[in-house]
């Protein structure tokens, strides 16, 4: 598939444990059944990438922007490797997928910079999304707002394990 700039930007934010890397997976497998060369930027809040080896089964580059949450810490670095996905690796497509301290609202003031939208464009927000109250205090609440304030599709996962009242 030939490259058009700018490119589709996915992200996948919300709560950890919640999914995304299973839906990440997903999506990889549909995109590259249409013949797109997707570009994957994994997001840990640890030293080490957990989920990247994973996703670099199905994708054609994975980045890592691992030790710190990218709203804030691996924020500087969004840029960058959005431009290396792109130019040096010539991806289609490039998917986020968020740490779960992640708040949408700096991602997406990042990924809307002049710089960036040059290159890629932010198509879709996926929020993901344990089936339980909301936080009520804290960075916990405004993450989970603002996931669902800025996702174009949230996604409540894990249904089943849900008991009402508990």
């Amino acid at each position: 598939m030939t490259q058009t700039l700018p490119i589709p930007f996915y992200m996948l934010c919300g709560s950890l444990g919640a999914g995304k890397t299973t839906l990440l997976m997903r999506l990889l497998e549909h995109w590259n059944s249409q013949g797109h060369k997707v570009g994957v930027l994994m997001n840990e809040a640890g030293e080490v990438s957990i989920d990247g080896p994973r996703a670099g089964t199905i994708a054609e580059q994975v980045l890592n922007l691992a030790g710190g949450c990218i709203c804030c810490d691996t924020k500087d670095d969004l840029a960058w490797s959005i431009a290396q996905l792109v130019q040096d690796y010539e991806s289609t497509v490039i998917v986020l997928e968020c740490s779960g301290m992640a708040d949408p609202a700096e991602v997406v003031d990042a990924v809307t910079d002049v710089y960036v939208s040059r290159m890629a464009r932010l198509k879709r927000i996926f929020a993901m999304l344990h089936p339980v109250p909301l936080p009520e205090t804290g960075m916990a609440e405004l993450v989970t707002r603002n996931a669902i304030r800025y996702a174009d599709d949230v996604i409540l996962n894990k249904r089943d394990l849900y008991i009402p009242g508990h």
